[in-house]
């Protein structure tokens, strides 16, 4: 009997050990709780370069790369819309106030600062099929998203135009738009965080960075194409061209849509997944190690935010002193071109993940360093020169690599937070981060127009030193102990609560 007991009990192993081994073909297995850790097989290396789930290896060709950057550049081409439309209207109907403009601009980042906290938490409080449960959830997003932009296309010419001509505040289609523009915000911001969240569980930190430049190059985008309607269509008529431009949104939008629909049919997660609330994601964080330099990281992030959004909504201003009397059409093309410089540095920026494997928050202090020596260069170059061609020269330097940083902070939540609650974690972060876009939006022209474009570059590099210094202190915080180590006690955790 105890014979045939052994030869039984040898069948089930042997029949459960191929299931245990392609349980997860490229992720190395935790050991259990209270287990010594082996910190030489298992190093933040090897999770820098193993998707966080068992999953094929990056495929960087020009069509995955497309679609996998393809949700943030949606979300660039969304909240830099009014770059374009608003000079349109101005060309036609009038210019309209810096504090109309400031708040038409921060409509969009308003919503999306809500749609990143909401949508990442509700990610990550799926419990079963979190993939596909996500990815339906991202396409639901990208819907709204596209629902609120086609509502911005098709209303009414004269009512927007009187809205315009008098003020936003009181008229219906005033209101109308920036409404629209706070709900097309909200599925943006979900579209931005749960896009980190998917790649995250897909493909390496690499991957996930290089997904961030779609913000810049949603702009690249944006005087693309309002660059090519001038050129088609002329300045006769601008409303089929500002129409054109939020449809062609709303057409990324749905675009998204798509992509994320056909990604809930891949058989990447099946698993019963804990369930994660907002509180539970900061006790995970906590029980990990991780939750101080992920929340210093986030400041750092809302500081380079209030800096980068602020810059961009001065930069027209100091193009028309510096080129006066340019066109519309050649105003858009040397914005494009700006835009392609930006787009530039921020791969640049993926240099310092691909070098910094083991450690993505050196990545962000060396992209850091790279952006306050290009923002001192710009200083010296207003100091000594002291004429409009060199404030125009100094605003392109920082208008370009201010958003340097922009790939490391975007990958560095999903880098180093458990995989249970990454969705969660970036979108807090990244929310909170989106709400220094907001205040510099709306505060850099007041600073603009009382101080002087000098100390505006000075207050300018001054926010990127304190967010270098956040960054120096989140590098602190994590130095000592390996993304595998602070995702070994969340497990040990999460096991604890569920």
């Amino acid at each position: 009997a105890r014979r045939s007991q052994a030869c039984k009990a040898a069948d089930v192993t042997n029949r459960a050990a191929p299931l245990t081994a392609s349980a997860s073909p490229r992720r190395p297995r935790l050991p259990p709780r209270g287990a010594a850790s082996d910190t030489s097989s298992l190093t933040m290396a090897d999770e820098a370069n193993t998707p966080l789930l068992g999953a094929a290896d990056d495929e960087l060709g020009v069509g995955n790369v497309l679609l996998n950057v393809l949700p943030v550049t949606t979300f660039g081409y969304l909240i830099s819309v009014f770059s374009v439309t608003l000079a349109l209207w101005s060309e036609q109907w009038g210019s309209i106030s810096a504090l109309g403009g400031a708040a038409l601009d921060s409509t969009a980042l308003i919503g999306a600062v809500g749609g990143m906290a909401y949508f990442g938490v509700r990610a990550d409080s799926v419990q079963e099929d979190w993939h596909a449960s996500t990815a339906r959830l991202a396409a639901a997003a990208a819907l709204l998203c596209a629902a609120f932009s086609a509502v911005c296309a098709v209303l009414p010419t004269d009512a927007l135009k009187a809205s315009i001509e008098t003020s936003l505040f009181t008229t219906w289609a005033g209101y109308a738009l920036m409404v629209a523009r706070i709900g097309a915000g909200f599925g943006g911001g979900g579209i931005y965080t749960l896009a980190a969240a998917l790649e995250s569980r897909r493909h390496t930190p690499v991957a996930v960075g290089l997904a961030s430049t779609g913000v810049v190059l949603g702009q690249v985008v944006l005087y693309l194409v309002g660059w090519l309607l001038l050129l088609v269509l002329g300045l006769d008529d601008t409303g089929p061209q500002w129409r054109c431009i939020f449809a062609f949104g709303a057409l990324m939008a749905l675009l998204c849509a798509w992509r994320y629909y056909s990604l809930s049919g891949e058989a990447i997660d099946t698993q019963r997944r804990p369930r994660a609330s907002q509180q539970q994601t900061y006790d995970v964080l906590a029980d990990a190690g991780v939750l101080m330099s992920v929340q210093l990281n986030g400041m750092a992030w809302f500081l380079q935010n209030f800096a980068n959004y602020g810059i961009s909504l001065v930069y027209p201003f100091v193009l028309d002193e510096a080129l006066p009397g340019l066109s519309i059409q050649n105003t858009f093309g040397v914005s494009l071109l700006v835009s392609v410089g930006a787009f530039g540095a921020c791969c640049f920026s993926l240099l310092f993940l691909r070098r910094n494997p083991d450690d993505p928050s050196k990545a962000v202090l060396e992209s850091f360093a790279t952006t306050l020596l290009t923002a001192s260069v710009s200083i010296l170059v207003v100091v000594f020169l002291e004429n409009i061609t060199s404030r125009f020269v100094a605003c392109i330097l920082i208008r370009i690599v201010v958003g340097l940083p922009s790939a490391t902070l975007y990958a560095y939540p999903v880098s180093v937070a458990p995989p249970e609650v990454a969705a969660a974690a970036h979108g807090l972060v990244a929310g909170a981060a989106k709400a220094g876009a907001v205040l510099g939006t709306v505060a850099f022209y007041p600073i603009y127009d009382a101080v002087g474009f000098l100390a505006l570059v000075i207050i300018t590099a001054g926010t990127l030193l304190l967010a270098f210094g956040a960054a120096v202190l989140a590098y602190v915080s994590l130095k000592g102990r390996g993304a595998s180590d602070a995702q070994r006690s969340a497990y040990s955790k999460l096991d604890d609560k569920t």
